[in-house]
């Protein structure tokens, strides 16, 4: 399985589509035409520990920013009811990537939220240990080979 920020975006989008029926839901935050209500995710941060047996704790910090039409007057309600649904649904959310058939559980570490004057900005880690492949250097050809025979 692959850890990608674009796995665990449409990831994070199957699994909150039913939750927010009527939100729209892009991968990028400057997308033009944008209809609101609306959620995009951005990478905030990101760092690698090592661990032992080849692993790396990859760490990656990303923003849920929910948007809605502040015209309305009903904003702070949306807002707080997001919050509690996220509160709710966000403690582990279901993984996969394009390579697996079936997904597994990634925990969600350090959320919080703030509202500001584009929306709704919903903080969370994940924390994932991960292995690098390793490149290895393949013999092209031998340089000299000396074949003795011993009688």
């Amino acid at each position: 399985m692959n850890f990608t920020l674009t796995a665990v975006f449409q990831s994070l989008e199957n699994y909150l589509s039913p939750l927010f029926p009527d939100v729209n839901f892009y991968e990028d935050p400057g997308q033009e035409n944008k209809q609101k209500p609306c959620m995009f995710l951005q990478p905030t941060e990101t760092s690698r520990a090592v661990q032992t047996g080849g692993y790396w704790l990859q760490t990656v910090g990303m923003e849920l920013v929910y948007s809605v039409d502040t015209s309305l007057g009903d904003a702070q309600a949306k807002y707080l009811q997001a919050v509690q649904t996220l509160d709710l649904s966000l403690e582990t959310f279901p993984y996969g990537d394009e390579t697996t058939q079936s997904a597994v559980l990634l925990r969600t570490y350090e959320r919080k939220w703030q509202v500001k004057e584009d929306g709704l900005h919903y903080q969370f880690q994940v924390k994932e240990r991960v292995k690098v492949p390793k490149e290895y250097v393949k013999m092209q050809a031998i340089e000299a080979y000396n074949e003795e025979v011993r009688t």
